[in-house]
């Protein structure tokens, strides 16, 4: 199954479960392309897994998507 498809069928899982969906894809392949440096860091550490210093870098952008998923859930489920 490729990415697309896969992406399509997690979604849809996710999507029937009422569960939030938080696209990676934009930060790592900005407009489509995957790139194996940003700014200074190199992205991966082989074909499919990402660095730990590029991922670490991510830090702050985990935090301003996940917070306001995490207080959803919270209050719809207190």
């Amino acid at each position: 199954m490729g990415d697309a498809q896969e992406a399509d069928w997690l979604t849809k899982a996710a999507t029937e479960l009422s569960l939030s969906v938080l696209d990676t894809h934009q930060m790592v392949c900005p407009e489509g392309t995957c790139h194996m440096i940003s700014g200074d860091l190199v992205m991966y550490r082989d074909d499919n897994h990402l660095s730990a210093m590029y991922t670490k870098s991510l830090k702050g952008w985990f935090a301003r998507e996940l917070t306001p998923l995490v207080e959803q859930s919270a209050t719809d489920n207190p």
